[in-house]
């Protein structure tokens, strides 16, 4: 896949990303079909993280060795890739224990903002860099 097909590619799996998050507080996060929603974000959430590890990450990582620079990027964002699953995974583990409880809407929120800002991160500074070096 070349880089704008990737990246168009890219942009529009976080597009649907966003669109089923945002679509949830409508629902009721504790109704069917909120949890329904919110069961099909987490799967798209973990089918395009394993595509950003399956095609994103290889060929900058394999760039990464020739150029300090995106180096020094790419451990960045690992590093806040570790937040961002911990906020992901915390937050799932605490609905699937219990959906009703009182924070949930607010630590949904927190959820949805934190991938919200890695999806810009990702789109202002990962997809240049792939574009640019490869």
């Amino acid at each position: 896949m070349d880089v704008p097909e990737f990246e168009k590619a890219w942009k529009s799996e976080h597009a649907a990303i966003a669109t089923v998050l945002e679509a949830i507080p409508k629902l009721d996060i504790a109704s069917a079909r909120g949890k329904e929603r919110l069961l099909a974000a987490k799967e798209m959430i973990l089918d395009h993280l394993r595509n950003e590890e399956q095609h994103l990450y290889p060929p900058l990582r394999k760039r990464a060795m020739d150029h300090q620079e995106l180096q020094w990027i790419l451990d960045v964002f690992a590093k806040d890739m570790d937040e961002v699953t911990r906020t992901v995974l915390s937050f799932f583990r605490k609905y699937e224990k219990n959906p009703s409880a009182v924070d949930i809407p607010a630590d949904f929120g927190r959820m949805v903002a934190v991938l919200k800002d890695r999806i810009s991160r990702e789109e202002n500074v990962l997809i240049k860099e792939y574009a640019r070096l490869l």
